[in-house]
């Protein structure tokens, strides 16, 4: 079988979006088959692509003539069996027969991942209020889902939003695939941290307004007058670093709060951490949650799209309404008075992860979509079905 997979992804740094492509493809070849990544060039997705040893072809999603000629090169002389895509622009560039609502009689299959909560205009990493242009990527999905071999939301919560705003067609959930044995083993490689304890953090890959940082800063200004040796942990860059910075010394926790840049094995980091805080506006699924869940850190984290499957609220962490910072403090607060009740969230956040997000159980489902959508295995799924 030959795959070919579409990622629209910042040049700077990896995302959820862009990891699930390196998991899916790594694994793809691990199977004998030929798989690609088409995207951008010079990005940080190229680079992890590079060093994973896939084959990598270096496109610009963009709507210009010639951006759309060497997109439509690039799928003729992979002469794929199945393009699956992690957002709908890409698909629908390579594909331009798709808009036409024309049902496909031959290959490629084609697939699409909704990684992002696609009712919620907050979907973008500025975290402006873009409402005209989610109402025609959500108008977009909704024309071509019914002609696609399938639509692949990330979670439950994205599966209900996209069958709330009338998205028809095959879905089934598939979560980002997550080696959980892999990650817990790099997790115990040595890090340097600065003094003091509790150690309160969170990783969030770009420091956006989405990202609510920000109200982590607010929440933990109120816990760091409790905790006179507390220290708050932030990995991750972006546009808003400064003004969080900024934001840390009007709080007077500017001593207290260090802000790490990008770190690009976040593992060790997370597993030194007494609280995990996921203060996020808007999640498809939150694959740090799921990081900082699968090594047992107690997690505080805001009741936002597919985090609310991740963390059960009193039984695998707790769950706070978004931008809330009285309640996020309060939140760490109750993590951190009583560690034994910690702990035990920690346990069974651990336990969910393995149970419901491990990289063999999301992949069997992912290849038997492949094949029954090329016919080698007539079994599909149920819709919104969850991985067996």
């Amino acid at each position: 079988m030959r795959v070919l997979y579409l990622a629209s992804a910042p040049r700077a740094h990896l995302t959820g979006a862009a990891s699930q492509t390196l998991i899916l493809a790594a694994a793809a070849l691990k199977q004998g088959w030929h798989a690609a990544i088409a995207g951008p060039g010079g990005s940080a997705l190229e680079r992890a692509a590079a060093g994973a040893g896939i084959p990598f072809r270096a496109v610009t999603f963009g709507p210009w003539p010639w951006h759309v000629r060497e997109l439509r090169q690039v799928v003729r002389s992979e002469t794929p069996d199945v393009i699956h895509a992690m957002s709908t622009v890409p698909l629908v560039l390579a594909a331009p027969g798709l808009l036409a609502g024309r049902p496909r009689q031959r290959r490629p299959a084609m697939f699409v991942s909704i990684v992002v909560e696609p009712g919620s205009p907050l979907v973008y990493a500025d975290a402006r209020r873009r409402p005209v242009t989610t109402a025609l990527r959500n108008r977009l999905l909704r024309r071509v889902a019914p002609v696609l071999d399938g639509v692949f939301p990330v979670s439950h919560a994205v599966c209900d939003a996209l069958e709330g705003m009338g998205v028809r067609g095959h879905l089934v959930v598939l979560p980002t695939p997550f080696d959980v044995d892999s990650w817990r083993a790099r997790a115990r490689v040595p890090i340097d941290l600065p003094p003091g304890r509790p150690r309160i953090g969170t990783a969030v890959g770009q420091l956006q307004r989405l990202k609510g940082v920000d109200h982590l800063l607010r929440a933990f200004a109120s816990v760091a007058s409790r905790h006179p040796d507390a220290i708050c942990l932030v990995a991750g860059d972006g546009g808003e670093r400064e003004n969080l910075e900024r934001l840390a010394a009007e709080l007077g926790i500017a001593d207290r709060v260090h802000f790490l840049g990008y770190v690009e094995e976040p593992a060790p980091l997370i597993a030194a951490l007494d609280v995990y805080v996921g203060p996020s506006l808007s999640e498809g699924l939150g694959t740090a949650t799921t990081e900082a869940l699968a090594l047992a850190v107690p997690v505080v984290a805001t009741a936002v799209g597919g985090t609310m499957e991740q963390v059960v609220d009193g039984v695998t962490g707790l769950l706070v309404p978004p931008a809330d910072d009285d309640a996020l403090a309060e939140g760490i607060e109750r993590l951190l008075s009583d560690r034994q009740a910690a702990s035990a969230l920690g346990l069974a956040g651990q336990r969910e992860v393995i149970e419901q997000y491990g990289t063999d159980r999301v992949l069997q489902t992912t290849w038997a979509e492949y094949r029954r959508a090329l016919g080698v295995e007539a079994d599909p799924l149920p819709e919104c079905a969850e991985t067996p």
